[in-house]
């Protein structure tokens, strides 16, 4: 009879333990979750800073090839001219330098974007480090996510948004999150 006893204390201490078990079960689910959120976002992030860098670089470079070109047309057009005699000619090299840039910033930068895209969208474990069991666990669910918006099946988010949606997981992630583990333990206390 005192074996019974001792089974139906343990019991009654398992069923009061009940309702922190189901609060810890659910913070734990909201972090596993909020880990994941944090994954693609971090990915996306990495994403669109590169297709930036991408632009950015290919217009730099658009920019340099129209300049030398229009320089290039300016100075054979008015090679043994006075340059105040005859401002056609140097109109003539701007109009190149601006039409040089328009069809480099029309073809060859969605070009270099488009590569740029397919070259993450071959190797898109490189948009994210996995440096631990859990990282590797939770890319493996974001990743078909990540691949979707890389194929373009998508609208892809802004920059913007994709920055401050980091902020606010890190925050649920880091201050609520240990916030509301210290009020389980509180309740835990208070219960035992």
């Amino acid at each position: 009879m005192g074996l019974l006893g001792n089974q139906q204390d343990e019991l009654r201490r398992l069923v009061s333990e009940a309702p922190r078990r189901r609060l810890d079960h659910l913070v734990q689910h909201a972090e596993r979750h909020g880990e994941r959120l944090r994954h693609l976002a971090e990915a996306l992030a990495v994403f669109l800073e590169d297709r930036r860098r991408t632009l950015l670089r290919s217009l730099g470079g658009g920019l340099l090839v129209a300049l030398a070109l229009g320089l290039v047309v300016t100075i054979a057009l008015t090679w043994r001219d006075d340059l105040s005699q005859d401002l056609t000619k140097i109109g003539i090299g701007i109009s190149v330098f601006v039409l040089t840039l328009a069809l480099w910033a029309a073809f060859v930068t969605p070009s270099a974007i488009k590569r740029a895209v397919r070259r993450m969208a071959r190797a898109p474990d490189e948009l994210t480090p996995l440096l631990t069991r859990e990282r590797e666990e939770s890319w493996k669910v974001v990743r078909p996510l990540v691949l979707t918006w890389l194929e373009g099946r998508t609208p892809r988010p802004r920059r913007r948004d994709v920055r401050r949606d980091l902020r606010t997981l890190d925050q649920l992630l880091g201050e609520d999150t240990v916030r509301l583990r210290a009020m389980l333990d509180k309740a835990g206390a208070a219960r035992g």
